[in-house]
């Protein structure tokens, strides 16, 4: 629920200190928060990692994310591997190079 998520990502900003990381290599980090998407669809595992499908929602767009993409889910990501998860605007996002990933591809 609403408070559940809050916590999850009070916890983000906590193990982040993301208010010490100022701005700087925030160009890193790619949108990945679940909120912002829809029809996410499971397609196979890559870097150990669950890998999908998905289309950016109505909030998504809002933040100029449009169209069809694939990657991890940071929600999944932060249980894992919470050095490569940051919040940005108040909603989750990933590093994908702290991942083993050389780039994201986009769908």
């Amino acid at each position: 629920g609403q408070a559940r998520q809050q916590g999850t990502q009070n916890a983000i900003n906590n193990v982040m200190g993301i208010a010490g990381l100022g701005l700087q290599g925030y160009e890193a980090y790619k949108s990945s928060d679940i909120r912002l998407k829809d029809d996410i669809q499971y397609q196979e595992m890559r870097n150990g990692l669950p890998w999908y499908t998905w289309t950016w929602n109505k909030l998504g767009e809002e933040l100029g994310l449009t169209g069809s993409e694939e990657g991890v889910l940071a929600h999944q990501v932060y249980e894992v591997f919470p050095e490569a998860v940051a919040v940005i605007d108040g909603f989750i996002a990933v590093n994908y190079a702290k991942l083993g990933f050389e780039e994201r591809v986009s769908a």
